[in-house]
């Protein structure tokens, strides 16, 4: 069973108006079986639905398993002409937080994932010179979740802030197993668009003196200093009765990458295939060692796969490892990387520093702490930076 899917259903509710799939690709995971790839067409008057899972663990990674990943996109069209595209994209990572991102535009959108130049990770974006609309109706999924009846409900959002607000609202909350989101395509005219729309983006520029601080909410303190020139210990209490947990950690390549695989040497994780555990180590230590290491994911992906091959030739692997299972290690090692500033695996729990930002602004930091047992977090809070008054 996937311990991660993800789920976008779309309601055609235009009188005219026909959705036409012009490419659809998945980042991380499988197609859920069944015929939930995204459909080729979306007729006036129809729903549709399209669904992605995570598609195992990598046990030489340590306890970090594969969430789900992708996007799809559509042209609308009318009888006379083509009247622009909707794009919608998901992400249920195995950490992280929960998170889609749709658009419309006249052209084209730039895709959030395997592609050179992200883009912004705002929570929605409409052209307003379209025609037609696309509107978020409902989130949910099995613990929660809610509908979003109506403009209010987004300008609510918006006026409550960045972490209660829109966050929340969309699925951005945390990690959830199975999130579902409902849009509907309307015959409309966009009647809600924010001019400065607020994100949350993983700092992969942060360097020792971001993550130094004190971190606060909800009974939960999480106090980083710093020694030397890249070493940071972080005091992590959980509550106001037991003693601060105490972990040392590093960021950069090489602690993010292998920090996870020689705590897995020694753990339960350990995988049932010596042979392809041996291709794994040798290959990101080759790939670490080569100068400039790359710091797209797709390129790491790819260079890890090329590497992997020489590797498995050179051992003379009698069962080398499936192209599927190469390429899914190779997404993960990929995304370890090019977050290797921004995340770390350190004593069961995993740390990630995010910037708040207002259009193109950083306005704020947040240290975002979560402990995973068994696909599930119990430990998943959002902890902003405290300041003591003087």
């Amino acid at each position: 069973m996937p311990q991660r899917t993800a789920r976008v259903t779309i309601n055609n509710t235009s009188s005219y108006l026909r959705l036409v799939k012009t490419t659809d690709h998945l980042c991380g995971g499988d197609w859920t079986p069944g015929g939930w790839q995204p459909p080729a067409t979306i007729e006036p008057g129809t729903s549709a639905g399209m669904q992605s899972e995570s598609s195992g663990d990598i046990p030489i990674i340590g306890n970090i398993m594969t969430g789900t990943e992708g996007y799809a996109k559509y042209d609308v069209i009318g009888p006379d002409k083509r009247h622009g595209m909707i794009y919608v994209y998901w992400d249920n990572p195995w950490f992280g937080f929960t998170h889609p991102r749709f658009e419309t535009n006249a052209d084209d959108v730039a895709p959030d994932c395997d592609y050179s130049t992200p883009a912004a990770a705002s929570s929605f974006s409409e052209d307003q010179s379209l025609d037609f609309s696309l509107v978020p109706i409902v989130y949910r999924h099995t613990e929660g979740g809610q509908d979003i009846t109506s403009p209010g409900d987004l300008a609510a959002a918006f006026a409550a802030g960045p972490i209660l607000g829109v966050f929340s609202l969309f699925g951005f909350e945390g990690i959830v197993k199975d999130p579902e989101w409902v849009f509907e395509l309307r015959d409309v005219a966009p009647s809600f668009a924010p001019t400065q729309p607020t994100s949350r983006k993983l700092m992969t520029d942060a360097q020792p003196e971001d993550w130094v601080g004190d971190w606060r909410a909800n009974g939960i303190d999480v106090l980083i200093d710093r020694h030397g020139q890249n070493e940071l210990t972080a005091a992590i209490s959980l509550n106001s009765t037991d003693s601060p947990i105490s972990v040392n950690f590093t960021i950069g390549p090489e602690s993010a990458l292998f920090g996870p695989i020689n705590d897995a040497s020694t753990s339960s994780a350990a995988s049932a295939s010596p042979p392809h555990d041996s291709i794994i180590r040798e290959s990101a230590r080759r790939l670490l060692a080569e100068a400039p290491v790359p710091t797209n994911r797709s390129l790491i992906s790819s260079r890890f796969q090329s590497i992997a091959a020489e590797v498995a030739q050179e051992q003379q692997i009698a069962e080398p490892m499936a192209p599927h299972r190469s390429e899914r290690i190779g997404q993960t090692i990929g995304q370890i990387l090019s977050d290797s500033l921004s995340t770390v695996h350190v004593g069961g729990f995993v740390l990630s520093l995010y910037g708040i930002y207002d259009g193109a602004s950083r306005v704020s930091k947040v240290l975002h702490l979560q402990r995973v047992v068994d696909g599930t977090p119990n430990v998943d809070a959002m902890l902003p930076e405290h300041y003591e008054i003087r």
